[in-house]
């Protein structure tokens, strides 16, 4: 008798097992989205600008790549970076963190370095890559070892042969260097680091001393005025005989006019002597 009702118990107790797992349920709802990021993500004047957290994260973008795809179109999220990004390169182009180019030195932004005298330099070359290669090793991707490292700021490296330009007859050669702590260029040819004998010139007339040379300035790369007209040379220049800086044209027409504006950029710190119309090579 026993063994029957345990019998009718097995039964019962399948019959109810199986009711159970057959007994339609509803299907959990999840929610229609996932916010990965807090509000405020794409917003520059918010505290929780992605900018931000990519300077905290030193400027690793592996996390960023996982969810947009290597190339930030999207990727799994199907969320593209390169709505904003839409310079060559996207979020990993150079002035996603060095800056805005083109910008006045006085234009700067809490996510990236000062501008300081980027877009003098650039007018000069002409050329976004020449301007860089001249002062920064360029890495070959945004991953190169020793691009982002934990030091802080750009490394400069002056290697533009301009800034080492021989004067002197080749007997006086600067030694370009960027002061990284006082944001200053010394020892350029560009900035007044040269000078050129009496002995080797054509116009001995034009000297007073037995050279004439530059002020072998140390501008700051964040003060325009520091590289002002006169304080990479003097008005004239030191060993020159004294004139009127409005009579620098008579000689140097080619490069001012009568009021002693250039007028001619290309033939200003080319590393030529342009006088009486004609150009020559540093001495």
């Amino acid at each position: 008798m026993l063994n029957k009702m345990k019998l009718v118990l097995i039964i019962l107790l399948g019959f109810l097992f199986i009711y159970a797992c057959t007994t339609d349920k509803d299907i959990p709802v999840g929610p229609t989205t996932v916010e990965v990021h807090e509000p405020g993500w794409a917003d520059k004047t918010s505290d929780a600008f992605h900018g931000d957290a990519i300077v905290e994260a030193n400027y690793n973008m592996q996390s960023c790549r996982q969810c947009h795809g290597a190339n930030y179109a999207g990727g799994l999220v199907e969320s593209s970076c390169l709505t904003c990004h839409k310079q060559q390169g996207g979020p990993e182009a150079c002035n996603t963190c060095h800056g805005v180019f083109a910008a006045s030195a006085s234009e700067l932004t809490n996510s990236a370095p000062e501008t300081g005298a980027h877009e003098k330099h650039l007018t000069y070359f002409g050329d976004v890559a020449a301007a860089c290669e001249g002062c920064h090793n360029i890495p070959e991707t945004f991953d190169t070892p020793g691009h982002i490292d934990g030091t802080a700021g750009a490394e400069v490296v002056i290697t533009a042969a301009l800034a080492s330009l021989a004067t002197d007859s080749g007997q006086f050669i600067p030694s370009p260097a960027y002061n990284q702590s006082a944001n200053t260029c010394q020892n350029t040819y560009c900035h007044g680091s040269w000078k050129v004998p009496k002995s080797a010139s054509a116009w001995d007339f034009f000297y007073t001393a037995e050279y004439m040379e530059g002020n072998f300035a140390s501008p700051d790369w964040n003060d325009a005025s520091s590289a002002a007209c006169g304080s990479c040379h003097g008005l004239p220049p030191v060993g020159h005989m004294e004139v009127e800086p409005t009579s620098c044209g008579k000689c140097h027409h080619s490069v001012v006019d009568e009021t002693g504006k250039i007028t001619d950029p290309t033939k200003h710190i080319n590393g030529k002597i342009n006088v009486f119309g004609n150009e020559y090579d540093m001495f």
